[in-house]
């Protein structure tokens, strides 16, 4: 697949495909750092914090299913309980109080005010 048909699945077309990144804006950028990770080999590890603020819906959706079919490891730190349920974490490190809980299902980390994943 040629890198235009690429971008132009991420939403980059026409003269949008052709700026350096750093002309994008926030959304654009992690949209193209996702696809630019997504090539990469199968060990990657992806540390991300906060990776879905200040993204729009359509950026938030493209980014979930990227981190859910991604085949390498990931750390996410993220308060967005509903978004890591989403791209299917299987180990949730919480912190609460100092106190450090290790989960090994997302959806038990509900009931915390500080979670690390």
């Amino acid at each position: 697949m040629n890198q235009r048909t690429l971008l132009a699945g991420i939403g980059l077309k026409r003269e949008k495909a052709t700026l350096d990144v750093v002309n994008l804006s926030g959304g654009e950028r992690m949209k193209v750092a996702m696809l630019t990770i997504s090539h990469q080999s199968d060990n990657t590890l992806l540390l991300l914090d906060e990776p879905n603020n200040h993204l729009d819906l359509e950026s938030r959706l493209m980014l979930t299913q990227a981190l859910s079919d991604f085949n390498g490891s990931v750390l996410v730190v993220s308060h967005d309980k509903d978004f890591i349920d989403d791209i299917g974490v299987s180990r949730v490190i919480s912190l609460e109080d100092s106190n450090v809980k290790t989960l090994t299902n997302a959806s038990v980390c509900r009931g915390f005010q500080r979670d690390i994943y």
